[in-house]
């Protein structure tokens, strides 16, 4: 039965669909959340007004909620991002493919308990409105705090009765609640990490934990600012380091040559893609019949892919090959890689290398591809060049930066791109004109001055494409973009440092973090909490070499989230999956 409130709103939807006031209509929908309005859902869908149609769906749930609220972000998210990339199917048009994306996810919107009982539209009975509005008026007057009475003494709370903003022509609008709300906190590591919020006072980092040796670290009591809690209950700390505490491989190859510099995994998760200082690249698929199909699965082995050609994909070294910086981007069956030298475009499917452009110098340190079939590339003079391979013609040079460009994101909500750099300096571009919108040094909050290596190795956008994460040798930091806002910092011990990479996982619940001691780190995204220590015993047979054995780069899988692939110094790739009994990497401590 629909209560008071909820048969009000009904005859205001059904008034405002029957008037024709759509935006109007569909903001009340989103700001009362008792009417999922499916055919603006589609329509925002099949019109790829993919922005709109997250900010709708997230007005009724979280992609945290359950299973069904996260296959629907993740196929909305995943759609959006093969037509941004050019990745879909040749055989399917793109608005097919949304017509079959968004039948599929009908069929899980009418399963999803949260959203099941919100699809029917009751008509309603206008006589019933007057009665409707009294009957509320003589709910809400008594939880009026500041009503004042009138002449006859009447109690009229006409400034305290709730009003919906844009029907009185004051337009507001819903936040996506997708975001990792709460992201500032301490970290829990257990061994002596540090984790500032954003504050004025370098007081805000605090030293929450000391180191412990033992596998599995307890001791609640250790753990600053925990909730009491049973003596019996103890919170320990997950570390791993036996290969038989999780589900690992090492990725086949009989010549392995220079450390893995880059590594990725394709779109759909169905090959990795590795490229060695040596400027070699390497293909590992999941199906013996050499088709790219198939998905990363820690316990099935795949096997390094070689076309009928028997070519290799190698770039051009630059002059500098000792110092050279590597870079790739995938752009459907295409490769676009180099290490120093010009940029190569390679056939994923045969090796052949189909062209070279942008002779050096400058050299190119980092590229992406942009909307609207555009090349963002990073140089070591410290510009960006928008340029567009089909016309060979460049659209802008960006410059801001003091030194080389060491990453650059782009965010398809905020249309903007983000770069950062070896001065340690991160800079917003509006694609608008490629006007600078800000920039922001990064800063050490617990001394309060840029890190004396003032290189910004890697940033990635959250998935919610708002918070950035930032990625230097001795910290991590998350943004709010496109201001910059400063979210949190995490800094390690000293003892894993210096950092060598971290990433998002694919639902951007948690953060990996890469280690020169060797250790992965898994902390958990709204908190920075640490969940799961994966040490290198647990993955890589360690030798007697000199060779200084650890991980270099680390490439999360587009949807599975608990899934890594590990690029170490010694050439090796290694994919690591919790076991199947524990779904996930460790646990959080108790509520705080």
């Amino acid at each position: 039965m629909l209560s008071l409130q909820e048969e009000l709103v009904y005859l205001i939807l059904q008034f405002l669909d029957e008037e024709g006031f759509e935006e109007t209509l569909h903001k009340l929908e989103q700001e009362t959340k008792i009417f999922f309005n499916m055919n603006y859902f589609r329509e925002n869908m099949i019109s790829a007004e993919w922005d709109k149609a997250e900010e709708y769906l997230s007005a009724f749930t979280k992609m945290d909620d359950n299973t069904y609220s996260m296959k629907m972000f993740s196929e909305m998210r995943k759609q959006n991002h093969l037509e941004a990339v050019g990745r879909q199917n040749k055989l399917m048009s793109e608005y097919a493919g949304r017509t079959c994306i968004f039948d599929t996810l009908e069929v899980i919107i009418k399963e999803n308990p949260i959203l099941q009982d919100k699809l029917k539209f009751p008509s309603m009975d206008k006589s019933r409105l007057l009665k409707l509005v009294r009957q509320l008026m003589d709910w809400w007057v008594p939880y009026c705090v500041n009503s004042k009475p009138n002449a006859n003494n009447d109690i009229i709370p006409l400034e305290d009765f709730p009003a919906v903003p844009y029907l009185l022509h004051a337009p507001s609008f819903v936040t996506n609640d997708s975001s990792p709300e709460g992201i500032s906190g301490p970290s829990s590591d257990g061994v002596r990490e540090y984790s500032c919020m954003k504050s004025n006072d370098s007081s805000c980092c605090t030293d929450v934990n000391q180191s412990r040796e033992s596998s599995r670290l307890a001791d609640a009591n250790s753990l600053v600012g925990l909730k009491p809690i049973e003596k019996s209950v103890i919170w320990k700390l997950q570390q791993i380091n036996e290969p038989s505490e999780c589900r690992t491989f090492m990725l086949p190859d009989n010549s392995v040559e220079g450390k893995v510099v880059q590594l990725v995994y394709s779109y759909t998760g169905d090959f990795v893609l590795a490229l060695a200082q040596n400027a070699t690249h390497k293909l590992w698929t999941w199906r013996s019949d050499k088709c790219f199909s198939g998905k990363a699965i820690a316990n099935v082995e795949p096997h390094l892919y070689q076309p009928p050609s028997e070519l290799i994909m190698i770039n051009e070294i630059g002059a500098q090959s000792k110092n050279a910086v590597s870079c790739f981007a995938l752009k459907g069956s295409y490769l676009f890689s180099a290490s120093g030298g010009k940029i190569s475009i390679f056939s994923l499917e045969t090796f052949e290398t189909l062209t070279t452009f942008a002779n050096p110098p400058p050299t190119a340190t980092y590229f992406i591809f942009l909307p609207q079939d555009l090349f963002a590339i990073g140089l070591d003079d410290s510009s960006i060049l928008i340029h567009c391979p089909y016309t060979k013609m460049t659209k802008a040079k960006l410059e801001g930066h003091q030194n080389r460009i060491t990453c650059l994101e782009f965010s398809y909500k905020l249309n903007v791109l983000v770069s950062s750099g070896a001065d340690a300096q991160l800079c917003v571009w509006d694609v608008n004109g490629w006007k600078k919108l800000c920039s922001k040094l990064l800063q050490n909050l617990h001394v309060g001055l840029v890190p004396e290596t003032p290189v910004v190795n890697h940033i990635q956008f959250h998935p919610d494409q708002v918070h950035l994460l930032a990625v230097h040798e001795r910290q991590i930091d998350v943004y709010k973009a496109p201001t910059l806002d400063h979210m949190v910092q995490l800094v390690p011990k000293e003892v894993d440092l210096p950092i060598t990479f971290a990433t998002y996982s694919s639902d951007g619940k948690a953060i990996y973090v890469s280690c020169k001691s060797g250790c992965v780190k898994v902390f958990a995204t709204k908190t920075l909490e640490l969940r799961c220590q994966i040490n290198l015993t647990a993955y890589a047979q360690l030798s007697s070499t000199s060779l200084e054995l650890y991980p270099l780069v680390v490439a999360a899988h587009p949807s599975e989230p608990n899934q890594i692939a590990v690029g170490l110094t010694n050439g090796r790739v290694h994919i690591l999956e919790p076991l199947q009994s524990e779904v996930e990497w460790g646990m959080l401590p108790p509520d705080r």
